[in-house]
């Protein structure tokens, strides 16, 4: 799998910040989860 992701992906990880109630550090913790794989 490509390391670079879309701008959807990314715009969809701040959509998940500002709608759920979890912290940067959490979001940023499944993002680069996501992407390593």
């Amino acid at each position: 799998m490509p390391k670079h992701k879309s701008e959807d992906f990314k715009m969809s990880a701040v959509e998940y910040y500002l709608t759920e109630d979890v912290s940067q550090e959490q979001v940023l913790n499944i993002y680069h989860h996501i992407i390593s794989q």
